[in-house]
């Protein structure tokens, strides 16, 4: 599709659907003039714009955001018209779709966003695909670690991947990762936008039709056999509200959460507990501590080590740390 497509995928093939575009002043776009004005029910014929169903039954509809719009942010309505597909657009019309659309006059800038963002902004430069600045930021060392960031690919909207933000340092603007998303390669000046972790997730993106994605560029409609447990929407294609809150929740379910106890060393760290607790031995071979931020040895404060072995007591043993933990120092194990 083209930057000026606006997708909407519907539960049925052969519907009558036209969207109706508002500005921020509740004015409606008029498609004969073209201008926004105050809604008039006698103009509702040249309100619409009717949404064309790709293929021959593929249940996706498009439209094209009309160009002579100027650039800001606009309320989407779409409405189910009458089967006869002769009818005009009528007030008693049903609403089956409803949400914002970003535009910056050309191309729809930003259809995948979330409520409650802590920060929107840029990569920078780039280190690796773990380690990079960005290119606005807080100064406060630390303010973002263990929040979730989604990096949305330059010029391709809809592309997007998770990270989980190990450690952020405010002075140079870097977020160091868990570990690499693994989805594209990130480059300078893919989108990113990092939100903290709640019990409560978002009940929908905001930028989407309630219930249903708001479709830009290269969005990807899964197919029904979907591996991974990832959820299906009713249109046969991928959830991505329910889908980004499930990754997101099954990422916080592998963290382990630990507390160092008595008598440890820089290469041994016995804990006073572990959430969830070791049940095996070497339960958690393989995988990195990284001690907390605000855990009591300064020196101790965002640093990795990986997990040589482990005991069903939850006694790690770890490549050798800097300084060896004490008593209450706080980790995850991931």
């Amino acid at each position: 599709m083209a930057n000026d497509v606006i997708g909407f995928p519907h539960n049925a093939t052969g519907a009558i659907l036209y969207a109706l575009i508002r500005n921020d002043s509740g004015e409606i776009w008029e498609t004969v003039s073209p201008a926004f004005e105050a809604y008039l029910t006698a103009n509702l014929g040249s309100y619409e714009i009717a949404l064309t169903e790709q293929g021959t039954a593929s249940q996706f509809y498009t439209f094209v955001f009309p160009s002579a719009i100027t650039a800001g942010v606009y309320s989407v309505a779409v409405y189910i018209g009458a089967d006869t597909g002769t009818s005009p657009a009528a007030e008693g019309d049903i609403v089956v779709a409803e949400g914002e659309v970003e535009w910056d006059g050309a191309r729809v800038v930003d259809n995948v966003d979330l409520s409650g963002a802590l920060l929107q902004t840029t990569i920078a430069t780039l280190a690796s695909q773990v380690s990079f600045t960005l290119t606005d930021g807080p100064p406060d060392n630390a303010v973002f670690d263990r929040s979730f960031m989604v990096v949305e690919q330059d010029g391709t909207p809809g592309k997007i991947a998770l990270g989980l933000i190990d450690n952020y340092t405010g002075g140079t603007k870097t977020i160091t990762l868990s570990n690499d998303p693994g989805i594209f390669t990130m480059a300078i000046g893919d989108k990113v936008k990092i939100y903290p972790v709640t019990p409560a997730m978002p009940d929908r993106l905001p930028g989407t039709f309630t219930g249903m994605p708001l479709i830009g560029i290269n969005l990807p409609q899964a197919p029904p056999d979907t591996p991974g447990g990832l959820p299906i929407s009713d249109a046969g294609g991928l959830d991505l509200d329910a889908a980004l809150s499930l990754a997101m929740q099954r990422a916080v379910d592998a963290i382990v959460l630990g507390t160092v106890g008595s008598s440890s060393t820089v290469t041994n760290i016995v804990t006073s507990s572990l959430t969830p607790s070791a049940v095996d031995s070497n339960q958690f071979r393989g995988r990195i501590v990284t001690f907390a931020q605000a855990t009591t040895t300064t020196s101790l404060r965002g640093q990795s080590t990986n997990v040589i072995a482990s005991t069903t007591g939850g006694e790690l043993t770890v490549t050798a740390l800097s300084t060896a933990p004490v008593s209450g120092d706080i980790f995850t194990i991931q």
